[in-house]
């Protein structure tokens, strides 16, 4: 719908909307679709509204005839009463007239779900077309949804997520060096000199750079299998937004029907056809496979196909929000957003009369804050009925208050990312002129590089290919740690080329030195770490900026990435866009990250972006721990305390030890930003045991200031490690300053969400166990005590646990 289809590619997308008595939220949907659905890779795109429109204040079928006429091109389908069932098999079962031979999926959405980033509908089938393990899409999943609204629960993600990087299509997405690089380095090869300086020419050649589409689809996916997760990971079967292909979906219809009922009780409503259908898949997946029968039914061919299709796909990053702020059926009492201002459907049909709309461009903007797919948030533009502060449900959905720490005035350069994009639209050089000397930018990619010539040059584009998307200001400054081989050559190279790069040569002396180096030369009010040997995403810095210019009390912000390059990570062969890489991703919330902090860094350096006044107050880097370890110190200092505080001498100043504090301090995007490559260079590689244990001290540090007492360093070590303890004492330290931590980082601050206090105090049950268990192996009665502690936190899982000893 969003641009014209492609004759020359396969697939025919069918999206089937189902609606009842909300003709603005249908219109707000249609009009999403209309701006974000991406149909290059496509065929055809048709879309069907399966509707029911009772008459009264809601306006009846007048409003849908209305919703009609502003998108002539939906077909719209009245229901009628008693024959839904009938209805949606039709639409299931279509195929297109003008493309039958291509192959045919579906699309199922709801009426109040909005789409408000760019929907990549050609990669969801070219997946489905090319991949036979992958049952559906769901683009309403991504790393960021770790709460289950319909069960007001945590939901547990699955552990492993393997990268899909789709083909590339007619528009540029960014990624075609990216696609390159990782299609023809299998163990981290050198790539050719003069192919890399075309790449930089390119990026820094095109003057249309800043005034491309700043929502092109990545065309990226998180592969994961079914059932490693929970909640809303694991629920196949899902009318908001799930992608099928049509044989499939035919198939679920018809078990359906043979392992639930009569279609007039099993499929009566969307709801009933969403749960019977979920439920049917659920049984199938139990049923114990038997031998092929003579004449198969349609549950046993749906067996065969789940049995053989055991993998989903979910986005890379959030595309779409489901605003549940009013109920139309009564099947299920799924929770209401209540006491949303003007969510009743009366008088959201008066909005729709006088012409309103909800802002697709605030939606996007806040698209990091939301835990659930579901969120309380009827947001309307400026002038619209209500104010704006008025729309939110009061403690609903955001992790930080909105009035939140002001932004310090020298990270205003960051600015609005709407007004950023216009600005760079208006003005072509906007990206590629860094300013005079002196001027201040938005941001600085700091890169620092140590004989690292072999990969430097795909590091570099790809970051200047970022720096380019996100329409901001800025520079990358390279500090070259006395390298010996060509590194110098080729920073000096690419500056020459674009005037964004800049070389400081120094002695070589450390990362930690010539990070703060960096620092102190930087021009950029924002700071963007990035290694030289790694390849950052396209949409990285535009969503990093996007995030601190939203959350003014987060000070950094880091997010997920892909290894690539090893042995350890085999490629297979292929289509080179088809390779399979893991992803890892990290803890998002300040909160979460902040606990996730206590027990390993779970923020990756190289993802990492942060405020420069902040971390210069902060003191900078520490230049006294082994390589590795500095940033792990770093976060440590900006999450549990205030950030223009630090203990003693860090790296550029002398600072008065102070008492911490709970504020935003340190989070993680829920997605993938960077491509991390290994090899045997990398400096995480190099000895590991001294690393580790300067990570242990520098933690005891941060917990001594938080906790505002002495700390065992063998108590430390044994809470984040168990099996590091030898003694009972030493466990029995580890749980008591395990369950001291926790009420710390629970009770700390106003703003730390209260889903976010369940799935802390969640990890703090099962690390607690974690302990209670090894104890009890080392020192049997000993460590009863410890059990004890555990067993009172949690009899269910001691129960369980016990259960499972005695089977074994």
């Amino acid at each position: 719908m969003a641009t014209a289809p492609d004759p020359a590619s396969e697939g025919v997308l069918h999206c089937i909307v189902f609606s009842k008595d909300r003709a603005f939220q249908l219109d707000q949907l249609l009009r999403s679709c209309d701006e974000f659905l991406r149909v290059e890779g496509l065929a055809e795109l048709r879309v069907s509204v399966l509707f029911r429109a009772e008459e009264g204040p809601c306006g009846g079928a007048r409003s849908y005839a209305e919703v009609h006429q502003r998108h002539p091109a939906v077909q719209f389908v009245p229901e009628t009463k008693g024959r839904f069932h009938e209805h949606v098999r039709d639409l299931v079962s279509w195929r297109s007239a003008t493309s039958q031979a291509h192959p045919h999926f579906l699309m199922f959405l709801v009426d109040d779900l909005i789409f408000h980033d760019a929907v990549p509908c050609g990669t969801f089938c070219d997946l489905l077309r090319s991949r036979d393990d992958v049952f559906c899409v769901q683009p309403k999943l991504s790393p960021g949804v770790r709460w289950s609204h319909s069960s007001s629960g945590p939901c547990r993600q699955p552990k492993s997520f393997q990268v899909w990087i789709g083909r590339r299509g007619k528009r540029d997405d960014g990624l075609g060096p990216m696609r390159r690089i990782l299609g023809t380095t299998s163990l981290g090869g050198e790539i050719g000199r003069e192919e890399d300086a075309q790449d930089c020419q390119a990026v820094a050649g095109d003057v249309h750079h800043t005034a491309r589409d700043a929502r092109l689809p990545p065309p990226l996916l998180l592969l994961f299998s079914r059932g490693t997760g929970s909640g809303d990971w694991d629920y196949t079967w899902d009318l908001c937004g799930g992608c099928y292909r049509t044989e499939d979906a035919e198939l679920v219809l018809s078990a359906m029907i043979e392992c639930r009922g009569v279609p007039e009780k099993s499929m009566s409503n969307p709801n009933r056809l969403e749960d019977n259908g979920h439920k049917t898949i659920r049984t199938l997946l139990r049923r114990t496979r038997a031998s092929p029968a003579a004449s198969p039914t349609s549950a046993d061919v749906l067996c065969d196909v789940l049995s053989r299709r055991q993998v989903v796909a979910a986005m890379n990053r959030p595309v779409l929000a489901v605003v549940t702020v009013n109920r139309v059926q009564g099947v299920f009492k799924v929770p209401v957003y209540e006491g949303v201002p003007q969510s009743s459907l009366e008088e959201l049909e008066t909005l729709r009369l006088r012409g309103g709309e909800l802002d697709l461009a605030a939606y996007y903007r806040r698209r990091f804050e939301y835990s659930s797919v579901h969120v309380g948030d009827l947001l309307l533009p400026p002038g619209n009925a209500v104010e704006q502060g008025a729309r939110t449900q009061e403690g609903g959905d955001h992790q930080f208050p909105r009035a939140a720490l002001a932004a310090p005035a020298a990270e205003a350069l960051v600015g609005d990312p709407d007004s950023a994009r216009e600005a760079s639209s208006s003005s072509s050089s906007a990206s590629t002129s860094p300013g005079a000397p002196g001027d201040s930018l938005d941001i600085t990619v700091l890169l620092p590089v140590h004989n690292g010539a072999s990969f430097l040059r795909a590091a570099l584009t790809s970051v200047l290919e970022g720096l380019s998307r996100s329409g901001r200001r800025g520079e990358v400054l390279v500090i070259d740690d006395g390298s010996t081989d060509e590194s110098p050559h080729v920073a000096r190279d690419f500056a020459a080329l674009d005037a964004r790069v800049r070389v400081v040569q120094s002695e070589h002396a450390g990362l930690a030195v010539a990070l703060n180096q960096g620092l102190i030369a930087a021009r950029g009010a924002v700071v963007a770490r990035m290694d030289s040997d790694d390849l950052c995403a396209p949409w990285r810095l535009a969503d990093q900026l996007d995030y601190l210019a939203e959350q003014p009390q987060v000070h950094c912000i880091g997010g997920g990435l892909v290894p690539f390059g090893s042995a350890a990570d085999p490629v297979v062969s292929g289509e080179p866009e088809h390779r399979p890489f893991q992803a890892v991703l990290h803890p998002v919330s300040p909160a979460l990250v902040r606990w996730g902090l206590c027990f390993s860094c779970c923020m990756a350096h190289p993802t990492a972006m942060f405020r420069r006044s902040v971390v210069l107050s902060a003191g900078g880097y520490r230049e006294d721990l082994p390589c590795g370890v500095e940033d792990y110190d770093l976060w440590l200092r900006l999450a549990w305390q205030r950030p223009e505080e630090a203990p003693g001498r860090v790296g550029l100043q002398e600072t008065q030890e102070v008492r911490p504090f709970f504020g935003g301090g340190v989070a993680n995007l829920p997605e993938v930003v960077l491509f991390y490559r290994r090899h045997a260079g990398n400096s995480s590689s190099r000895d590991p045991q001294r690393r580790s244990q300067a990570a242990t001290e520098a933690c005891r540090r941060a917990l001594e200031r938080v906790l505002e007492q002495p700390l065992s360093l063998t108590h430390v070590a044994t809470m984040r490690a168990p099996a590091a303890g030898k003694h009972v004492d030493d466990f029995r330290g580890a749980a008591r300053l395990l369950l001291s931590l926790e009420k710390a980082a629970c009770s700390g601050a106003a703003e730390v969400d209260r889903r976010d206090v369940e799935l802390i105090r969640e990890d703090a049950t099962k690390r607690l166990g974690e302990i209670a268990v090894t104890a009890m192996a080392q020192h049997a009665a000993e460590a009863v005590g410890v059990w004890q502690m555990w067993a009172d936190r949690s009899p269910e899982a001691q129960i369980a646990m016990l259960r499972g000893l005695l089977q074994s």
